[in-house]
């Protein structure tokens, strides 16, 4: 993946990287919790 020197595409980087651990992160909680 080649990032472009910019700050959207920095930001838009860092966003995509976060979200996706957060989303990860309910996801895989909501499991475990269903699951006891």
């Amino acid at each position: 993946m080649k990032l472009k020197l910019n700050p959207y595409g920095i930001l838009f980087y860092n966003n995509k990287i976060i979200n996706n651990k957060i989303i990860n992160n309910k996801i895989i909680n909501n499991k475990i919790i269903n699951n006891k």
